[in-house]
């Protein structure tokens, strides 16, 4: 069951009255994530390339939180006493019939695992990602499983502007859109509730539902109108 529980506006430098007030994107999830773990104690997270960068892989590793981060290809890692863009390390270059293969590496001085991932890529093409983490122990094709876990975070972000009106408020006071997106986070989370009691296999899936429900319980209300007027 997925819950989305908060998030911050990220707002340019040149938007901002106060330059001094300016916050990266990167500062602004340090934020959430120190306080989000105080009150719902978690040991793990997995999140986009945005964050593979060496001032977030610090932060993670000071406070000693697993993680799987998508890699840009040509972030320079050592790997056996070589330092590579990932994109050229030998080790990596997966054969035929290979689809993972996990190598430990050091970058910018933080031990991790860097894991090459070989899928399908735009109009039948075949493309190879890469995933760092630190945990240990796992096999090739478990690193790229519990990267995984951010997939459900995409498709509930498809679900919010799609179905539920994410991007449909008006105002332009901050605290109307704030109060506007939380309405949205409520929503979804009661349909990841439905969707578990009704055994559904997605919030669309609920919501579809609904509206089959209430056009049952409207048609009869309208063909009886119809009739009085007739």
């Amino acid at each position: 069951m997925l819950i989305p529980l908060d998030f911050d506006f990220w707002i340019r430098k040149k938007d901002l009255d106060n330059e001094d007030l300016y916050k990266k994107k990167t500062e602004i999830s340090e934020e959430l994530i120190l306080e989000w773990r105080d009150q719902v104690p978690f040991a793990y997270t997995s999140l986009d390339g945005d964050y593979g960068n060496e001032y977030f892989l610090k932060f993670l590793y000071e406070i000693n939180l697993f993680y799987s981060i998508r890699m840009p290809k040509d972030r320079r890692v050592v790997i056996d006493g070589k330092e590579l863009p990932l994109k050229d390390h030998s080790i990596f270059q997966l054969k035929r019939n290979e689809r993972y293969k996990t190598a430990k590496c050091t970058y910018k001085g933080i031990p991790a695992y860097i894991t090459s991932h070989k899928r399908k890529g735009p109009r039948g093409t075949k493309q190879i990602v890469f995933v760092i983490s630190n945990m240990e122990g796992l096999s090739p094709k478990q690193h790229i499983d519990a990267y995984a876990f951010r997939w459900p975070v995409e498709k509930m972000f498809r679900t919010l502007k799609q179905y539920l009106g994410l991007q449909e408020c008006q105002s332009t006071s901050v605290e109307k859109q704030r109060a506007h997106i939380f309405a949205t986070f409520l929503a979804f989370t009661e349909l990841e509730m439905h969707k578990i009691n009704k055994k559904k296999k997605s919030p669309e899936e609920v919501l579809k539902f609904f509206r089959v429900q209430n056009t049952l319980k409207i048609k009869p209300q309208i063909n009886l109108l119809e009739n009085s007027i007739m």
